[in-house]
């Protein structure tokens, strides 16, 4: 079953999107056991739609995902944490710890919304 955060492939080209069959994205969003919000991401930018449980097929744990992605794992302590991967293995960002799975996930919930929503500010000299 595919869920929050898992990474997914996608089974038919889109072509009204510019999707290509083989392409994979993150989900964001569940609606229910048979549609997802899933998010694709390349150096142009992102593309969010909402697909059917036959558009996707779900990438195994161990499966090369090609790129970028958010892993969320117990450290051992038992407590959640999530970390961001690049597509070339390379940390990005980390969290704190959490209690609870769930307040893990929304934890990455709101980190992936801040981002998007957060402006830069560029505190270099010129």
């Amino acid at each position: 079953m595919v869920g929050l955060l898992d990474i997914v492939t996608l089974r038919r080209s889109k072509p009204d999107l510019g999707l290509d069959a083989g392409r994979q994205g993150a989900v964001i969003h569940v609606h229910g056991a048979d549609a997802y919000e899933v998010e694709f991401v390349d150096d142009t930018g992102s593309i969010v739609t909402t697909l059917g449980a036959s558009d996707v097929g779900r990438v195994e744990s161990g499966q090369d995902v090609g790129a970028a992605h958010l892993e969320l794992y117990s450290d051992p302590g038992g407590a959640y944490r999530w970390r961001l991967v690049a597509a070339n293995g390379e940390l990005i960002a980390h969290s704190e710890s959490y209690g609870s799975k769930e307040d893990c996930l929304r934890g990455i919930q709101l980190a992936v919304r801040s981002i998007r929503e957060a402006p830069i500010l560029d505190r270099t000299a010129a």
